[in-house]
């Protein structure tokens, strides 16, 4: 659900522009390069942070 909510809030943010009352926002994504990315998620400390997170989440957007 979190990543579903940066997704709207970047999303309004880029709509609105100015009048969204913000004087700065910053979005983080992945690398460029998907293959490095993918690996880099596959590592111990990442694949216990990310990896069950992103999981539910596309289950969730399949669901709906």
């Amino acid at each position: 659900m979190l990543v579903l909510c940066r997704i709207i809030l970047l999303n309004y943010l880029a709509r609105t522009g100015k009048q969204c009352g913000l004087t700065a926002a910053m979005a983080i994504s992945i690398a460029w390069n998907c293959f490095v990315s993918a690996y880099s998620l596959e590592q111990p400390i990442n694949a216990l942070i990310f990896n069950k997170m992103l999981a539910d989440e596309l289950k969730q957007s399949v669901v709906r």
